[in-house]
Order: C-alpha cells, then sequence, then structure tokens
C-alpha cells in the first residue's frame, strides 16, 4: 500500500468504521495478506476494498484463501457502513454468480465454495442469520478445525489506559553513536520514577533484591522478601487491579537487567527509520516464527513494507511502534546491541463521534516478543554475539514491559485513552490479554453458501488453488 491509499482507508474508517480492531488498514494489510501459507490472490496481495456507492457509504475487503476442504474460498472483510447488510447480502450473491459461472467452476473445485464473513458486530451477524438468505454461524463450516473464527474465536480486549499507568513515569530520550562514529536519536523508554529521589530508591532496591539473590538463589524466602519492597514501589506506577503476575514479572525482569549488566532501549517507529531497524525486526519475527501456528512470517512482513510510507507527514500522527533492544549498561555504541521486541499499533476509526474518546483509540498490531531456551533463540545468538555468560536466561517480564512502554508511549505521546489488543485464537493468547484487565468487545464470522448442507455432503477437496 502506497501513502494515498493508507491515507483514503483511514479517512474512511473515520467516517464509517465502528470501533472494531479492523478498522486500521493494519488490520487489512494481515487479514487480506495473499502472500501467507493459506493465501491465493497474490495478484491483488492485500484485498480488493470496495464501496457500495458515495451515497451510500458501505465498504468492505475481499480476498482468497484456502480452506480446509483445500478449495478456494472468498473472504469479505470487516464489511462496515449503515447499509452494509444489504450490501453484504449483494456481495457475496454476485460472489456465488462468479464462482459458478462454467468458466469458472474448476477454479473452485467443481463449483462455488462458501464464502467468509470476517469481523462482523455480533447483532449484525445475528441479523444476517436471521433473514434466512444463506448466511450461517461460523461453527457450521469453520475455515480452522480448532479455532472456529481465527483470532475473533475470543473476544477482542480493550486496555483502558488511563488507568493501566499513571503519569508519573519518567521519560528517557536514548542517544548512541553509529558505527560511522555519528551520534543518533533513538526513542524513548519510560522509567518508573517521577524524581531524583525516587530513581535513587527505584535503584537501591532492584540492587537489594539482586545481592539476595545471588546470596541465596531464585526463589528463596530470603529473595521473594527482597523483591516485596520492590513490587510494592512498582505497584504505585501501575493500575492495581492488574494481577500480582504482572508487577512481580516486571520486577523480576528490571533484576535481571541490573543482574546482568543490562539495559533496554528502543528505537521509535514511525519518528526514525533505517533498514537496520526493520533487519532487527525481522530477527525478532524469525526468533519468535518456529512459536506461530495461525500467524506467519508473512503476516507481519507486509508491515515492513509500509514502514517507509507511514512516515508521512500525513500519516505519522496515526501510529505509534519501536523495535526494542538489550545491550550492555552505558555502551554508548548501538551496533552492540540486541533486537527483542517489535511494537506497532494504528489509529482506529470510530465514527460514533458521540463515545466518551472515541476518537483515542489505537490497535495493537504487532506485539511481538523474542523467547526460548534453546541456542536458537535470542539468548543464545546473544551470549554468541556478544559473550555474555552461559547460564543467562531471560525471564517473564520482558514482554510484560514492552506491552507497558507501548501503553505509556500511547499515552503521553499521543494522548490516546484506549488499546485494543484484538482478539484471540487461544485460551493462553486470551488469559495473557486479561492480565491487563480489559473489556471485551467480541466480533464474529459468518458463513455464505446458499446451499450449504449440499456442499458439505458433497464437497471433494480438489480446487485449483491459482486463481
Amino acid at each position: 500500500m502506497d501513502t494515498n491509499q493508507i491515507l483514503s482507508l483511514q479517512r474512511d474508517f473515520e467516517e464509517r468504521g465502528d470501533g472494531s480492531y479492523g478498522n486500521n488498514p493494519l488490520y487489512i494489510l494481515q487479514a487480506a495478506n495473499g502472500y501467507t501459507k493459506r493465501g491465493v490472490s497474490t495478484e491483488f496481495s492485500y484485498g480488493i476494498q470496495l464501496k457500495r456507492r458515495a451515497d451510500i457509504v458501505d465498504q468492505l475487503g475481499i480476498s482468497v484463501f484456502l480452506g480446509m476442504d483445500n478449495r478456494p474460498h472468498f473472504h469479505v472483510i470487516n464489511p462496515i457502513g449503515p447499509g452494509v447488510e444489504e450490501t453484504l447480502t449483494q456481495v457475496c450473491q454476485h460472489l456465488y454468480r462468479f464462482m459458478d459461472a462454467e468458466e469458472n467452476r474448476h477454479l473452485f473445485g467443481g463449483g462455488p465454495t462458501p464464502i467468509y464473513i470476517k469481523k462482523i458486530q455480533p447483532a449484525r451477524a445475528e441479523a444476517m442469520i436471521q433473514k434466512g438468505v444463506g448466511f450461517y454461524p461460523i461453527e457450521e463450516f469453520p475455515f480452522h478445525d480448532e479455532f472456529l473464527a481465527e483470532d475473533d474465536t475470543k473476544p477482542e480486549q480493550i486496555v483502558n489506559l488511563e488507568t493501566l499507568v499513571t503519569d508519573q513515569w519518567n521519560p528517557k530520550t536514548t542517544n548512541y553513536t553509529n558505527k560511522e562514529g555519528y551520534e543518533e536519536v533513538s526513542g524513548t523508554i519510560y522509567q518508573p520514577w517521577s524524581s531524583d529521589d525516587e530513581k535513587e530508591i527505584f535503584e537501591g532496591l532492584v540492587k537489594e533484591a539482586v545481592a539476595k539473590r545471588n546470596k541465596h538463589g531464585t526463589g528463596t524466602p530470603q529473595y521473594e522478601t527482597s523483591r516485596k519492597p520492590l513490587k510494592e514501589y512498582l505497584a504505585r506506577f501501575i493500575d492495581p487491579k492488574l494481577t500480582k503476575t504482572i508487577i512481580r514479572d516486571i520486577a523480576s525482569f528490571y533484576v535481571w537487567l541490573e543482574e546482568n549488566d543490562l539495559e533496554l532501549f528502543v528505537r521509535d517507529i514511525p519518528d526514525y527509520y533505517s533498514s537496520n531497524m526493520v533487519a532487527a525486526a525481522r530477527l525478532v519475527l524469525d526468533g519468535r516464527s518456529h512459536s506461530m501456528e495461525l500467524s506467519t512470517r508473512e503476516d507481519y512482513e507486509a508491515f515492513f513494507q509500509v514502514l517507509t510510507t507511514i512516515r508521512d507527514p500525513s500519516l505519522k500522527s496515526n501510529y505509534q511502534g519501536f523495535v526494542a533492544y538489550l545491550k550492555k549498561k552505558g555502551d554508548p555504541n548501538a551496533y552492540q546491541k540486541f533486537p527483542v521486541g517489535f511494537f506497532l499499533a494504528g489509529k482506529i476509526g470510530n465514527h460514533n463521534k458521540g463515545e466518551p474518546n472515541a476518537d483515542s483509540m489505537y490497535g495493537l498490531y504487532a506485539s511481538i516478543t523474542e523467547y526460548g531456551t534453546t541456542e536458537d533463540s535470542w539468548h543464545g545468538r546473544l551470549k554468541r554475539d556478544l559473550g555474555f555468560p552461559e547460564n543467562i536466561r531471560i525471564p517473564h517480564g520482558l514482554s510484560e514491559m514492552l506491552y507497558l512502554q507501548m501503553a505509556l508511549k500511547l499515552k503521553m505521546e499521543r494522548k490516546v485513552t484506549r488499546l485494543n489488543m484484538g482478539g484471540s485464537e487461544r485460551d493462553e493468547l486470551y488469559n495473557y490479554k486479561a492480565k491487563f484487565n480489559p473489556t471485551e468487545n467480541p466480533m464474529k464470522w459468518l458463513v455464505y453458501h446458499p446451499n450449504l448442507e449440499e456442499y458439505k455432503a458433497t464437497s471433494s477437496g480438489n480446487g485449483d488453488p491459482h486463481i
């Protein structure tokens, strides 16, 4: 997508959007990506956006993916607008007729395949089903055998940033020297103190916990006792309703940084950009790709293609992100660093201007953090590249720390009040997001086929995927 395409989509979402996770171009880049494992429509790699008419402002996206029956299926993505029920019916009927045309039937395995409607409000989905014109719940013909509606299997989860983190965090902008010897600005990271006195208290608590950990070991009563004041201190900067697990893990992460003489810093997106940043983000993604099931590298690769585009002055105020790195504490050389996280968020369109904070919600579309215990994981490579101790092991708190850094950046730099973390396929991801005390926004998938029961009985799965 180029600048004009992204800007056009953003304006459309602001005029027609319903405030859901789907109302940002970054979502379309993922949801309609034809280069994924199941993707088919590579000629229009990010789908086709349709608007019904200028006076009937309905909009939807269309792409094609292989289903479990190994036959191509149209996906109608994020249908929005006041008259979208009628529009959606007409579009699905038109797509069905296209598949049923004699010259096209072979492309779909001998006849029309069910059409999936992705990301639709529950009330609207129920209304479509009740019309009895060929729309069914996704359970009648799932696109995936385990996750019936992919990342809409579980509700979207929306975090209130006004209560998640306080305004008392201290911003620190890092400068560093690159290989050519020039000083560059990296980005802003937030630290849990608002005064020099608080900084001294915090650093003292961390050092005390490190000393007890080194003397007695992790998990001992002495170490847990030493960590308690640190956790109580951090609780002043984070929503007290959050699970104790988050505060515990963040405390452990600060202790781990101090123990290994490391510091965390970020390079901000879209304020700063370089090919090295993109290479670093790809390295983070490579470190996680082995553990991805539905999401693939190709899903996120689309984001890298637009990082330069969203730097355009007409776009950059609607995006926020960073690449996170670890490096030895006090080392001024940015090239002696290791990337450990890639986060990217974008403003969500919401035409309901009367709602509180309707214009200050972002969606989190990339939240990739490296982890693992093998030599191929990030810390395995880190040990080899930077000569770290063999027994170094990352604690759980890195992921939570980066989520909080994103929340702080959005709140402090963009005045954003809500962050939509999207839906989830698995209970594990849903439960992880639930630790941030979110509200829920369920979304639905539908399946369309005028003769669905007959199709289910006769489907043979011999379609030609090259269309």
